[in-house]
C-alpha cells in the first residue's frame, strides 16, 4: 500500500471508531442502511477536513460521473445503474486530472458484529 492508502485507512478507522462509540444506537435498533451510511458520512467528512485533504466532499449515493462526463449516470453494461454508497471525492470533472474519487465505500452491516464495519476500498490514484 501507498503512504497516502494508509492514511486513508487511518482516517476510515477513525471515523469507525468514532460512529461506534457515539452511534451505536442506529446499529443496534437496527435502523436502514441509508441512515447508518448518512451519519458515518458526517464522522468520515471531520476527519477528511482535518487530515488536510481539501476541497473533497462526502456524498451519500453520488450517481454522476461516468466515461467522462459529470452528468452521465454510471452503468454496469446497459441497464444496470452503478450507485456508490459512500464516496469522498472532488465533485465534476477536470479536463486534465479526470475524476478525483479519493474514497469509495459500500455499507454492509450486521447487528450480530456488535458495531459497524464498513465495505470499503481507498480510491485514491
Amino acid at each position: 500500500m501507498t503512504e497516502q492508502q494508509i492514511t486513508l485507512e487511518q482516517i476510515v478507522m477513525r471515523a469507525i471508531d468514532a460512529f461506534n462509540l457515539c452511534e451505536n444506537y442506529l446499529v443496534t435498533h437496527d435502523l436502514s442502511e441509508r441512515c447508518i451510511c448518512s451519519k458515518f458520512a458526517q464522522y468520515l467528512d471531520r476527519e477528511i477536513q482535518c487530515s488536510g485533504f481539501t476541497g473533497y466532499s462526502t456524498d451519500v449515493e453520488y450517481n454522476r460521473g461516468c466515461e467522462g462526463n459529470e452528468y452521465s449516470v454510471k452503468r454496469l453494461g446497459r441497464d444496470r445503474i452503478i450507485v456508490v454508497d459512500l464516496i469522498v471525492h472532488k465533485r465534476g470533472y477536470d479536463a486534465n486530472y479526470g475524476f478525483d474519487n479519493l474514497i469509495c465505500i459500500e455499507m454492509k452491516y450486521s447487528v450480530k458484529s456488535r458495531g459497524f464495519i464498513p465495505i470499503w476500498s481507498g480510491c485514491a490514484k
